[in-house]
């Protein structure tokens, strides 16, 4: 008998044991119904998010299924692009905007930190965008960035898209408690965010070592938490989390030797292997662990969003019924109502106060003369961001952000920024056919003397060679004075009947003053005067042109307009500028008695057609006092292929450089560009028409006009334009070429 009652007892023991695992089995149900007959409380449930770069992007596709599933989850952790995506679901976005958001990126603009040329301010266009070469130092030692790109744009974004929730400051009372992992880089110890300012937590969440820079934490240097940490499943069981569903999109551990090879994969092979011991002991933790297929895909794959989504939601649904389960069982042992995730972004928000942290050389002056809003009312985020864009334009700061703090019945908005290194130096290269090769040197420094304050000198040596200087005292719209230099030599020749019959050393050497103002960083109005002297001597002795030195005194106004998206091939946007000079010989009898005139107008404007075509129309014009003392830099010339050092010349497709000279003149052109590849390769055909005399009666007589044509084929390489021109024109019956490599000055 006792045999056969102890045969019972474990028969018992053995279908409770079978039940216990066939309810595990189900998804907990059975054994949470249990618990619930006991009186257990209802086990929260943790969601983890890895990093991966763009292959994160599956994490949307994940939580869609997770929403279908109607599962509630209680905490949310993730690294990088997990802390990211899960940062915006704890917020209470739904998957779908938060698709919507990714997909309305332009990724590569994103992560590299493409700034809008518009936004540029003047003084740093034209000139300062020509040197591919740019080292800042300090009196120390060369000052390199910590990362590639500083992820400015990414920053602002994140800004935006976390202002809804920016009175919460504690990540554990956002809808769904929420925390991400970074890297003390001093360490190398995670380091667990979880309050603060959300926006900033994500961008430090995901500063990838050497592609983004390192961020600041409480006195602390984070970068990417994958480096410790790329799936941070003990800091949610640390934080009482139950039950873990994980969606892990690393790749899984293979050799080295075995590894698809690329700079982006040996990059994330170096951020893996620190984090895998972390990685398989969080696995081990994990319940339900998702691992989307993301076989071909890698961190830098942004263009692949589609797919990525479509293989997360594809891994996830294969988990349904166990989320299903789960989620049933979780609601029979206490009833939670699913969140609705209908968060949307602020258009404006009610800015109380403004602050400014970091700034120790740039005056706030200069901060508020870019801003175009006041404490105290609405205003919105394309506003602050148009604000942060035009500060960014000045180059005074490697880095700004901003956060929202309560404040009464608004926020305050805390600025914080980081100054740019003061001192750089800078170095291009160019050659073309009119102009031969020349090295191009640059030095500036910030801030000497005065708060916004710029000094810099260019040198350009070659057989032609230019020394400017200028400084320069940035007050934004308010009148900002400036002094300058600039000392030109180079080779002009005469031409008869558009063939070159000699050649002389032209030398011009300017001192100014002027005064200008700046405003929304493209257009620049201002006056100034200047003494001026020239020199000329014959290269070749036995020409019949005589040397000459004279002296001039000058006033001049200016107003220039730049909001074209680039330098060279633009595909949008305009360029306007207009000149006016009295010239006032000093320095003898022959030009002493005659106060002389000046102007040029240059307009042009890029017309996008098509992604790959582009049209841009534009009209050149010249006029100056028609005397033949007209000192010969302020006379009207035709020639060349771009506009070159002489005030007055003007390119004309098809005629050689300074080939006409005259006192009036106009040119009308038109480039239609096309895009061969990306954004690299291009070819343009040119035509242009006008005319060029020192008799305004005979400009306009048909029979004179001026006909040139070209066609180019270039390439935008790093060190800049490179390209070569097939050109002519009606008047002379034959075809030149015309090379050019490089940024000219």
């Amino acid at each position: 008998m006792l045999q056969t009652k102890e045969c019972k007892n474990i028969l018992i023991m053995l279908i409770f044991v079978l039940l216990r695992f066939f309810c595990m089995a189900q998804g907990y149900g059975c054994e949470q119904e249990q618990e619930h007959e006991q009186g257990q409380k209802r086990p929260k449930v943790g969601l983890v998010l890895s990093g991966g770069g763009a292959k994160g992007f599956a994490h949307i596709g994940v939580l869609k299924v997770i929403q279908e599933a109607g599962l509630e989850v209680d905490y949310i952790a993730g690294t990088s692009i997990g802390a990211i995506i899960g940062g915006l679901y704890a917020m209470g976005y739904s998957p779908e905007f938060i698709e919507n958001v990714v997909r309305e990126q332009n990724w590569n603009s994103l992560i590299t930190d493409k700034f809008p040329r518009k936004y540029l301010n003047m003084d740093e266009k034209g000139d300062d965008e020509k040197f591919f070469l740019n080292v800042p130092f300090t009196r120390k030692r060369i000052a390199l960035p910590s990362g590639i790109f500083e992820g400015q744009e990414i920053s602002m974004l994140f800004s935006r898209l976390c202002a809804p929730v920016h009175e919460i400051r504690e990540f554990d009372k956002l809808p769904i408690p929420f925390l991400c992992l970074g890297t003390d880089l001093e360490y190398m110890l995670p380091v667990v965010i979880e309050e603060g300012d959300l926006a900033h937590a994500m961008r430090s969440s995901m500063a990838i070592l050497g592609f983004f820079s390192t961020t600041e934490l409480n006195g602390r240097t984070i970068s990417d938490g994958g480096l410790v940490d790329n799936f941070p499943v003990m800091e949610l069981k640390q934080r009482g989390a139950d039950i873990i569903v994980g969606v892990d999109v690393q790749e899984p551990q293979i050799s080295f030797s075995k590894r698809r090879r690329s700079i982006t994969s040996d990059l994330w092979h170096v951020i893996d292997y620190h984090s895998w011991k972390a990685q398989r002991e969080s696995v081990a933790a994990t319940d339900i662990y998702i691992h989307p297929d993301i076989t071909g895909f890698d961190m830098m794959s942004f263009n692949s969003l589609d797919s990525l989504i479509v293989r997360g939601e594809r891994a996830g649904q294969l988990f349904l019924p166990k989320l299903k389960s789960l989620a049933d069982s979780l609601n029979n042992i206490e009833y939670k109502p699913f969140k609705k995730h209908d968060l949307k972004p602020l258009d404006s928000i009610l800015i109380e106060e403004i602050e400014f942290v970091g700034l120790r050389d740039v005056s706030e002056g200069l901060m508020n003369s870019y801003k175009k809003f006041n404490s105290n009312e609405m205003v919105s985020f394309d506003d602050i961001e148009k604000w942060i864009q035009m500060l960014r334009g000045t180059k005074y700061f490697s880095k700004i952000r901003y956060e929202l703090y309560p404040c009464h019945e608004g926020a305050l908005l805390r600025v914080f920024v980081t100054e740019s290194i003061g001192q750089s130096v800078g170095a291009s290269f160019h050659f073309d056919s009119d102009y031969k090769a020349t090295i191009n040197l640059k030095g500036e420094i910030r801030n000497l003397f005065f708060h916004g304050s710029k000094l810099k000198a260019i040198l350009a040596l070659g057989d032609n060679i230019s020394i400017l200087g200028n400084f320069y005292v940035n007050r934004g719209m308010r009148p900002s004075p400036g002094l300058s230099i600039d000392i030109e030599s180079i080779n002009m020749y005469n031409y008869r009947d558009g063939r070159s019959t000699s050649m002389f050393r032209f030398t011009d050497i300017s001192l100014g003053s002027y005064v200008k103002s700046i405003y929304k960083n493209y257009i620049d109005i201002g006056l100034g005067a200047e003494m001026e002297y020239t020199g000329r001597r014959p290269v070749v002795e036995y020409l019949p042109l005589r040397s000459a030195n004279d002296g001039f005194f000058n006033l001049y106004f200016f107003s220039e307009l730049d909001v074209r998206d680039a330098l060279y091939f633009s595909t949008s946007g305009m360029y306007f500028s207009i000149t006016g000079k009295m010239v006032k010989g000093i320095s003898n009898e022959r030009i002493r008695d005659y106060a002389n005139w000046f102007g040029a107008f240059r307009w042009e404007h890029s017309i996008p057609v098509s992604l790959r075509f582009t049209v841009r129309p534009a009209v050149a014009l010249v006029a100056s006092t028609p005397i033949a003392s007209m000192p010969i830099q302020y006379k009207a010339y035709f020639g060349s292929v771009e506009y070159r050092v002489l005030p007055g010349l003007i390119p004309f497709m098809g005629a050689h450089n300074m080939a006409y000279v005259g006192s009036f003149s106009y040119v009308f052109r038109a480039d239609f560009q096309y895009k061969i590849y990306k954004q690299r390769t291009f070819l343009i055909a040119t035509a242009n028409i006008g005319e060029i005399d020192s008799d305004f009666n005979q400009l306009f007589n048909i029979i004179n006009l001026k006909i040139g044509y070209g066609l180019t084929a270039a390439y935008n390489s790093y060190v800049g334009p490179l390209s070569v021109t097939l050109k002519g024109n009606d008047k002379i019956k034959e075809t030149a070429i015309f090379i050019n490599i490089g940024y000219k000055l």
